[in-house]
């Protein structure tokens, strides 16, 4: 885990490599514990929290096993049980959701891995759709249904019902990886696409606006919802790949 202070890295490199590994599981556990917690309060039936059509852990994890690699699997299966018990209560049904959902998880990481590779340049369009496609359509699928299948054969879910969770979950799943993966790998790998030419001013004047535009557009009557996205443009051709995937990311957290 790299940290920014040399006196605090040094420090950090003389501990012994299994309690490095240890605060690393404790550090990224107490983040995917708190934005699962996040998307799991916005579910579409409160009855049911874990049909959420909100997932940024989907992303989040995604992003930190391509960066950090697949040891960090303990930090996903412990928060993910906890943050199901924490919605649900029911320990049976967050063990069988969260061992399923990490075993799903960790496969579209290896399919991300195998087909776009272990860095993924936003600057190719092979990388971008093969990260969308692999990482965010084929692994939402398989998170959703597992997710699904678990609680309809759990019988907590009406069979009928089944068609509307599979979605939710699934688009909740997809644009987690789509919205929140992409933002952390843009900061996370070394940037290799050329940053915009905007000053420091227009960064800050680009994301007031960008900002107050959503806000603008959820809570009146008008019709403004055409209004992020010229902001959106502006900050792709002026400000680069981490400020477009940062305004993206902003616009969802507003909205």
């Amino acid at each position: 885990m790299p940290v920014a202070f040399p006196s605090l890295n040094a420090a950090w490199t003389r501990l012994p490599p299994w309690l490095r590994y240890l605060a690393e599981l404790l550090f990224f556990g107490l983040i995917f514990y708190v934005v699962s917690v996040f998307g799991l309060r916005f579910a579409s039936n409160p009855n049911d929290p874990t049909i959420t059509p909100v997932r940024p852990s989907s992303g989040l994890t995604l992003a930190i096993s391509l960066w950090r690699g697949d040891r960090i699997w303990p930090a996903m299966l412990v928060t993910g049980i906890l943050a199901q018990f924490y919605a649900t209560h029911d320990l049976v049904q967050s063990l069988g959701i969260s061992s399923g959902g990490t075993v799903q998880a960790l496969a579209g990481v290896w399919l991300v891995r195998h087909f776009v590779g272990q860095r993924i340049d936003f600057t190719s369009i092979r990388s971008v759709l093969g990260f969308l496609w692999w990482g965010s359509v084929v692994r939402a699928a398989m998170i959703a249904t597992w997710t699904v299948g678990f609680l309809v054969w759990s019988n907590l879910l009406p069979i009928d019902q089944m068609s509307f969770a599979w979605l939710t979950n699934f688009v909740g799943s997809a644009m987690g990886v789509a919205v929140f993966g992409s933002f952390v790998l843009t900061w996370v790998q070394p940037s290799s696409a050329q940053h915009g030419e905007a000053s420091a001013l227009e960064t800050v004047l680009l994301f007031t606006l960008l900002i107050t535009a959503t806000a603008l557009d959820y809570y009146s009557d008008m019709p403004l919802s055409f209004l992020p996205f010229p902001l959106l443009v502006w900050a792709g051709l002026r400000l680069g790949p981490r400020a477009l995937t940062t305004a993206v990311m902003s616009v969802v957290v507003v909205a």
